[in-house]
């Protein structure tokens, strides 16, 4: 699982996707769309089932973790290339993801 840390309850997944439009960035709608559901789903799942006791929503959280930390760019929607396709950082969207602190 990396080095990820307890998730912030303060960030929020659509706080990440301001500031670009989808023709700055190059992307058609739907894939830009696709990958921003990708990303907001891993962070939900990722904050919210933190510390869970239950199988279900421990794997949830599990799968978020594990894509989250994952330096693989093999698949096409791996962590790393989906916030490559939103021009974002992904070491900014992993700290602001498990940090308490705010701001990012």
């Amino acid at each position: 699982m990396g080095n990820l840390q307890r998730p912030s309850n303060h960030s929020q997944p659509t706080s990440f996707f301001r500031t670009s439009s989808p023709r700055e960035l190059g992307a058609p709608r739907f894939e830009r769309r696709l990958r921003v559901a990708i990303l907001e789903d891993a962070l939900r799942y990722y904050q919210h089932y933190y510390g869970a006791a239950g199988s279900r929503a421990r794997v949830l959280y599990e799968d978020a973790a594990d894509w989250f930390a994952s330096p693989d760019r093999s698949e096409p929607f791996s962590f790393e290339n989906v916030c490559d396709a939103l021009a974002l950082d992904p070491h900014y969207v992993r700290r602001c993801s498990s940090s308490g602190a705010r701001p990012c």
